[in-house]
Order: structure tokens, then sequence, then C-alpha cells
């Protein structure tokens, strides 16, 4: 299954590592990598997350840390909201 990637969600992963590299620029590296990672991952098991329908019809959300990875599950694959 492809997983996708809305310009939201790409923008929201450039603020992620912004905001960690002001103390910790290596680290901010790494996580968004682990972050983009699990996302992907979600290929091989798009149901993995928990379902949220009541906030959006097939709105699904996986945490990652302190952060939460918002996605929609479709006939073409997974979107990254």
């Amino acid at each position: 299954m492809r997983v996708a990637f809305t310009a939201a969600a790409r923008n929201d992963l450039k603020d992620i590592a912004s905001y960690i590299a002001q103390d910790a620029p290596k680290r901010a590296r790494s996580f968004v990598a682990e972050l983009r990672v699990k996302c992907l991952a979600l290929a091989d098991n798009p149901l993995s997350g928990g379902l949220r329908a009541e906030i959006r019809p097939n709105l699904r959300i996986l945490p990652h840390g302190r952060y939460t990875v918002y996605y929609e599950v479709t006939i073409e694959g997974v979107l990254i909201l």
C-alpha cells in the first residue's frame, strides 16, 4: 500500500524539526527520520492506528513520542494529514 504526505504534513515535519533543532540539531534529524519510518510502516499495517471516527470519518491516529500522526486509509493508500 502506498503512503503519501499532504503538503500540510510535510510542513508539520519541517516545523517539528525546526522546533527540536533549537535545542538538539542532531536529535531533530533523527526524530523526524524515526517519525517518517513509522509513517511509512503504515503501508504494511494501515489499520494499526486508533480509529477516531467521532472526529472525522476514517480518521486514524498514530502516537509517536509527544506527537500524534493523523491519517486516513483510502483506496489509493495511506494519506498522512
